[in-house]
């Protein structure tokens, strides 16, 4: 509905004026393959969408013998966020069980999806292609500033990320991710390294006993509204505590 995020910022406070009106909706991750956008005031669809990891699997729904498999089963989390200049409202999800990756979505205007566009919502994708760090993430991401202005999603790598699908990192060892909101620029929009993302490896773990990384949280060391810290545990007991780039 109407943004809220409680952000001390005169470009922000427009933003809220001129979406003051803006339809609330429900958005529902299921197992029949879809992220669901449904209107919070009259219970219709607004749209759908099919992660890309998942959509090898749709196909299994019809079966006779159908044994149950896990879809978008993940966490969501909707964030208003300045990208590229420009106040949105971002949606970030997981897939849990349902596959090795995480989405961005941009539902800023929940009718641009169910007039003719619904692609122009999805922003990027991130799984095990394009980091074989990328497991299962079970938990909820994150959408946070950084110190240098840019808004990133944050979220570990959680678990079986050694799972043989072809993309294992054979270490392991769990990562962190830090993702621009923006998304890659790279060529084919593939996501790069240094550029587009950053990626923290925790050295605990081996191919033999691979480790997996929980739930982050964040902190903002000074109190400006930028997050400096991150934390999260692991399956070893450890907590980890990691400085965020900007």
């Amino acid at each position: 509905g109407k943004p809220s995020a409680g952000i001390a910022d005169a470009s922000y406070l427009a933003f809220i004026s001129a979406r003051s009106n803006r339809e609330p909706m429900v958005y529902i991750g299921a197992n029949d393959g879809m992220l669901h956008g449904f209107s919070a005031s009259d219970g219709r669809e607004r749209f759908a969408y099919v992660p890309t990891p998942v959509y090898r699997n749709l196909a299994s729904l019809t079966s006779q013998d159908y044994q149950h498999v896990n879809f978008v089963d993940g966490q969501l989390a909707t964030q208003d966020a300045q990208v590229g200049g420009e106040w949105r409202t971002y949606l970030v999800g997981g897939l849990a069980g349902g596959g090795q990756g995480v989405f961005g979505l941009d539902v800023t205007d929940p009718s641009a999806a169910s007039e003719g566009s619904p692609g122009s919502i999805v922003k990027w994708e991130f799984t095990d292609r394009d980091d074989a760090y990328m497991g299962y993430l079970y938990s909820h991401p994150m959408v946070r500033k950084l110190e240098n202005g840019e808004w990133v999603a944050i979220f570990s790598s959680g678990f079986n990320a050694e799972y043989d699908d072809g993309r294992r990192p054979g270490t392991g060892q769990p990562a962190m991710f830090v993702l621009k909101l923006s998304g890659p620029t790279g060529q084919n929009r593939a996501w790069q390294l240094g550029t587009d993302y950053w990626r923290v490896i925790l050295p605990q773990g081996t191919a033999a006993a691979p480790n997996g990384l929980g739930g982050v949280t964040t902190f903002d060391i000074d109190g400006n509204g930028a997050a400096n810290v991150a934390y999260a545990g692991d399956l070893t007991g450890r907590l980890w505590r990691v400085q965020l780039p900007g």
